[in-house]
C-alpha cells in the first residue's frame, strides 16, 4: 500500500498562468443542452411560447403568444422588475394602445367609426409589440449564453462548488 500526499488549490489559489490555462479547458462547463429552459418557462409563464432561436450567424427567434397582448403586457407589467427592457417595452405597448382606442372616433353607440382601419391599426401595434418582446429574448438568451461561457462565470462556479486543482491546473477528484 502507498500514502500519496498530494497539494491541491482554490481556483484562487492558482498563478494566473495555471487558471488561463483551466479557463480554457473548461470554457464549455457551464452549457447544458437545456441551458435556455429557465428563458423558455419564464416566457411562457407571460403568456409566450419560444419556439427556437439562433444566436449565431441567423439572430433569430421563433414564437408566439399564446395569450392576447394585452394580457401580455399587463403581466409583464405586473411580474418584471420596472426599467427592464421587457418592462419598458410593455408599457410603451399598453400606452400606445390605450391611446389609439381612447382617441378612436365612435359613434353614438360607443363603438368605433371605420372598425376595419381600428383593427389594422391595433394588429400593427400587436405585431411590433410581438416582435419586439421576442427579440428581447432573444438578447436575454444571448446574454445568458455569453454568461455561461465567460471567465467571470468560470471562476465564480470553481470557487462557488469548492473545485480542487493541482498545482498544474488539472482537476483533483476527491
Amino acid at each position: 500500500m502507498k500514502t500519496q500526499t498530494i497539494k491541491t488549490y482554490s481556483f484562487n489559489e492558482l498563478s494566473e498562468e495555471v487558471k488561463k490555462k483551466v479557463l480554457t479547458k473548461y470554457i464549455d462547463l457551464g452549457i447544458s443542452d437545456y441551458w435556455y429552459e429557465d428563458t423558455y418557462y419564464s416566457a411562457k409563464e407571460q403568456g409566450i411560447s419560444i419556439t427556437g432561436f439562433d444566436l449565431d450567424r441567423g439572430q433569430k427567434i421563433e414564437g408566439e403568444f399564446i395569450w392576447e397582448h394585452i394580457e401580455v403586457a399587463d403581466n409583464m407589467l405586473m411580474d418584471i422588475q420596472e426599467g427592464h427592457p421587457l418592462y419598458s417595452i410593455s408599457e410603451q405597448f399598453r400606452k400606445e394602445r390605450d391611446e389609439l382606442c381612447d382617441n378612436w372616433e365612435r359613434d353614438e353607440n360607443g363603438e368605433p367609426i371605420n372598425v376595419d382601419e381600428f383593427d389594422e391599426k391595433l394588429d400593427e401595434l400587436e405585431y411590433q409589440y410581438e416582435k419586439d418582446i421576442l427579440w428581447q429574448y432573444w438578447k436575454i438568451l444571448r446574454d445568458e449564453y455569453e454568461y455561461l461561457f465567460s471567465d467571470e462565470f468560470l471562476s465564480e462556479h470553481f470557487e462557488d462548488n469548492e473545485y480542487q486543482f493541482t498545482e498544474d491546473g488539472k482537476l483533483y477528484n476527491f
